[in-house]
């Protein structure tokens, strides 16, 4: 019965995605060319001007927000929003948000590096986690040094080896302390968002 409320949840999500064109899942498939974006010479880029780089927001409408420059990725305005909506899939499901969603969290600890390595330890963990999930999964960026991955529960333990084995060969983060953990959807998607933002990280 749950797995029938799962898929229906997900059914629904598709079906929203399709009517209102195209997502930041799809969109960050088809944009990772968006990676060679011209950028300053490293001597003129600040830790200011690169978290400007590569978390400038594309307008979307008004204050909304989609994608994150240079990733593609989903921006933290734009997850949030997705956040309300699987909250909102529950609710007319009838069914626990905690149970039915939760979302892989990969935190980056840069120590001295300095910002334009710091970007290309950015654009190289976004593109990692782009080509893993693309199965309708929301995979998006809530800080200068997060990410998150938008996903079903029952999922979660598996995607959580797969993104530590991923990143584990990855040269560009040698120097970079990586922690990749789980959060639990709340009751709430206020509390589901601060969450996924970093106020509380779940083992």
């Amino acid at each position: 019965m749950v797995g029938r409320l799962l898929a229906r949840a997900f059914i629904s999500a598709a079906q929203t995605e399709r009517r209102n064109g195209a997502r930041p899942d799809r969109e960050a498939r088809e944009t990772r060319a968006a990676v060679a974006t011209p950028m300053p010479a490293p001597a003129d880029v600040s830790g200011a001007t690169s978290d400007r780089l590569l978390f400038g927001h594309l307008p979307l409408s008004g204050d909304a927000e989609l994608t994150v420059r240079v990733t593609g990725l989903a921006s933290a305005g734009y997850v949030r929003e997705r956040v309300r909506e699987l909250h909102d899939q529950c609710r007319g499901l009838a069914i626990s948000p905690p149970v039915t969603f939760g979302a892989v969290v990969v935190q980056l600890a840069f120590g001295l590096l300095v910002a334009t390595e710091r970007i290309t330890v950015r654009v190289a963990v976004c593109r990692r986690l782009a080509d893993r999930f693309r199965s309708g999964e929301t995979v998006g960026v809530v800080g200068p040094s997060r990410l998150v991955v938008l996903m079903p529960a029952y999922g979660i333990e598996h995607a959580i080896e797969h993104v530590r084995s991923d990143l584990a060969d990855l040269a560009a983060i040698d120097e970079v302390e990586v922690v990749v953990s789980r959060v639990s959807f709340s009751e709430d998607h206020a509390t589901t968002f601060r969450s996924l933002a970093g106020a509380s990280v779940g083992s």
